[in-house]
């Protein structure tokens, strides 16, 4: 075999072995909810806390699937990615430290709880991603006596 064909493979072996140390991946269930809360969707917020290396958000890839196990398009007209309930994401990012939780506009509560004119949200996390750590959290609606009261709830599953 070729000399330059035998080291091209092995620095393409290594870097690619560098790639897989250098991000993290971050899952996310949003279990299925009752009646039309199904649909309401939450929009991830995910900021990297320090953004002086690589991108803002740190978000390389993602992948989302339903319910149905079928992959689906989460993007909402802001280009950001949402969840409705049933949903699973799986998020590849950079490594650094993260601030995670999720939220809903009014314009997208679909008049669930009436009266609200407050952007539902949920308590953040923040979460230290390296050396090609997984991580699972679990989103789910908030609710008071038995209703879902306008708010979310995000926690970490296991890392």
């Amino acid at each position: 075999m070729n000399r330059s064909i035998v080291v091209l493979l092995i620095v393409f072996t290594f870097l690619s072995l560098t790639w897989e140390n250098n991000y993290s991946t971050i899952e996310i269930f949003r279990e299925e909810d009752n009646g039309r809360m199904n649909m309401i969707p939450c929009i991830i917020d995910l900021s990297k806390v320090d953004t002086t290396k690589g991108k803002e958000t740190g978000v390389l890839s993602y992948f989302v699937s339903g319910a149905d196990g079928k992959k689906k398009n989460r993007m909402n007209k802001e280009g950001r990615l949402f969840l409705v309930g049933g949903d699973h994401a799986a998020l590849k990012v950079e490594e650094g430290k993260y601030k995670i939780g999720v939220y809903t506009p009014t314009e997208y509560q679909g008049g669930y709880v009436s009266n609200n004119t407050e952007t539902w949200r949920s308590n953040y996390l923040t979460i230290e991603f390296s050396g090609g750590k997984k991580f699972t959290l679990s989103v789910e609606p908030t609710a008071k006596d038995g209703e879902y009261d306008g708010g979310w709830k995000i926690h970490l599953v296991k890392k």
